[in-house]
């Protein structure tokens, strides 16, 4: 989704943390919202909407810290961003390991 206007960068912001950050998907998973978080953000980066692209990364790290996991996620970011791939992903929580 590409961002021209302000109004649609907020809305491209709005609906990560509604739909996709803040919202009980990818339980299993955490490590998906970590990845399109910084998809996203890249995106509205290139774009020239690094204050949306900051508060993704803000809400990103808060989240984090509450659910008390710790996430290293390494994104290449591609010219297509349908070609993002994930480069190296580990995953461990504060208690204990996770069993995959």
């Amino acid at each position: 989704m590409v961002c021209d206007t302000k109004v649609e960068a907020n809305n491209k912001l709005r609906w990560f943390l509604r739909e996709i950050l803040y919202k009980k998907t990818w339980t299993q998973h955490p490590e998906y919202k970590v990845i399109l978080a910084k998809i996203i953000a890249e995106d509205l980066r290139l774009h020239g909407f690094s204050w949306q692209a900051d508060r993704v990364l803000n809400h990103l790290h808060r989240w984090m810290r509450s659910q008390k996991i710790d996430l290293s996620v390494h994104v290449k970011i591609s010219k297509d961003l349908a070609t993002a791939r994930a480069v190296d992903t580990s995953l461990s929580i504060e208690r204990g390991g996770v069993s995959p």
